[in-house]
């Protein structure tokens, strides 16, 4: 009996929730110093956004290697992969981690490029 899709997608799930929670936590710690051993913390907060970029990239990849980020052409297709054997429920999460991890790697870019300006922008209307 071929093992159930629910099974086999709910470790890549923790990878990704893993990666979300990486894309947070690694520009809030680049923010507050973690991650800055002898260089000024805004080069450090706009470094960080490269690996924000790659966690988006990464969760992509791991969507990608799933098999669900092919959707059939048009409505008339038929499905494939996980597509036809995965619930509406894990099909829907999917799709929304798509959206999220644009987001993300747009996000990510910004820090990338402008990050040292933000941080001192930002901390020069703090002081």
């Amino acid at each position: 009996m071929p093992e159930r899709p629910k099974r086999r997608l709910k470790p890549h799930l923790g990878l990704i929730l893993m990666l979300l929670l990486a894309v947070v936590m690694i520009p809030v710690l680049a923010w507050n110093g973690v991650l800055s051993p002898d260089e000024q913390i805004a080069t450090w907060f706009q470094r960080s956004g490269s690996l924000v970029v790659l966690c988006a990239a990464l969760i992509e990849y791991i969507l990608f290697k799933i098999s669900l980020s092919n959707t059939p052409a048009s409505g008339d297709a038929e499905p494939t992969g996980y597509q036809r054997k995965a619930s509406p429920l894990y099909l829907r999460v999917i799709h929304g981690i798509k959206y999220l991890a644009a987001g993300v790697a747009i996000i990510g870019t910004v820090i990338w490029g402008y990050g040292d300006l933000i941080y001192s922008h930002i901390t020069a209307i703090g002081h």
